[in-house]
C-alpha cells in the first residue's frame, strides 16, 4: 500500500520541487498505527532551504492529495530542511558544504587516523577531497563511517 502511494506522489513532488529550484533530500511514508507521517525533506542544491519555501512545498503536496484521493487514512505531511547536523552521505551532500569544515570518522585508517577535521575542497565520484593543514586528503567514501559539519 505505502509503494502505491508513493509511486503516486514522488513525480508530483519532484515537478514541485523542481519548479521550486529544490531538491529532493529524502522521501519517506511511515506509518504510524492507523496513522501515515508524509516525511519530506529538501534543499537547495548549495544548501539554504527557508521556511516559507517547506510550507509552499507543504501547501502544495497536501492540496494534491485531497484533490486526487491518495491517502484513504488520516494523515500529517512535514517538509523540513536536512538540518546543519544531518551527516553526510554522497556526493552532493558533500558538493553543498564546499568551502566549510568537516569532521570525518573512518572505518580504515587515512595517514594514521581515524578522525579528520578538514575544509571540503571537492567532491568527486569515489572520494572528498579535504584541506588538513595546508594538505591535501583524500577520502574514499567507502571509508567514512560518518561525516558532520562542523557548526
Amino acid at each position: 500500500m505505502l509503494e502505491e502511494i508513493r509511486e503516486q506522489i514522488e513525480p508530483f513532488l519532484l515537478k514541485v520541487l523542481e519548479e521550486d529550484k529544490l531538491e529532493l533530500v529524502e522521501f519517506n511514508l511511515k506509518p504510524i498505527n492507523e496513522f501515515i507521517l508524509v516525511q519530506i525533506i529538501a534543499d537547495r542544491p548549495l544548501g539554504g532551504i527557508i521556511a516559507d519555501e517547506c510550507s509552499s512545498v507543504n501547501k502544495q503536496i497536501s492540496r494534491y492529495l485531497e484533490e486526487n484521493s491518495i491517502i484513504d487514512s488520516p494523515y500529517s505531511i512535514e517538509v523540513s530542511s536536512p538540518g546543519i547536523d544531518r551527516p553526510l552521505t554522497n556526493t552532493k551532500d558533500f558538493n553543498r558544504v564546499v568551502s566549510r569544515e568537516v569532521r570525518f570518522y573512518l572505518n580504515e585508517k587515512i595517514n594514521d587516523k581515524l578522525e579528520h577535521l578538514g575544509v571540503i575542497v571537492k567532491s568527486l565520484d569515489e572520494c572528498v577531497v579535504i584541506k588538513v593543514k595546508e594538505v591535501e586528503i583524500e577520502i574514499p567514501f567507502k571509508t567514512i563511517n560518518k561525516a558532520i559539519q562542523e557548526i
